[in-house]
């Protein structure tokens, strides 16, 4: 999971899940916390069709291989709901609306330019 932001800052704005599972995302300001690009509660989603949310919300998870640890899953879950992050130090915790809460550890990787 990489956090970055797109405005020139070092607070992040935006992430991205790329594994065998997918997910990207943004900071919501009016929810105050990180959500899925394909979340109900975001921008846009009241302009999007009753068919729209409900097709987000089955297939949300199939961006994921039913085989993929549960922990994918539960991420995707945690990030679709909108989930806040709290960092210390190189740990982080992302914690969903419903309380549900993965921790993170930063790991540093080298960024290659070409």
């Amino acid at each position: 999971m990489t956090f970055y932001s797109t405005d020139g800052d070092e607070t992040p704005d935006r992430y991205r899940i790329d594994s065998e599972c997918f997910d990207a995302g943004y900071f919501d300001k009016d929810h105050q916390a990180f959500l899925s690009g394909g979340s109900p509660n975001g921008q846009g989603a009241d302009q999007m069709t009753e068919k729209s949310l409900q097709d987000n919300a089955e297939g949300h998870r199939r961006r994921c291989p039913s085989d993929h640890p549960v922990t994918y899953n539960r991420l995707l879950d945690v990030m679709y709901e909108g989930a806040v992050l709290t960092i210390d130090g190189r740990e982080g915790r992302l914690v969903s609306q419903s309380g549900t809460s993965i921790s993170l550890v930063e790991v540093p990787m080298a960024l290659l330019l070409d």
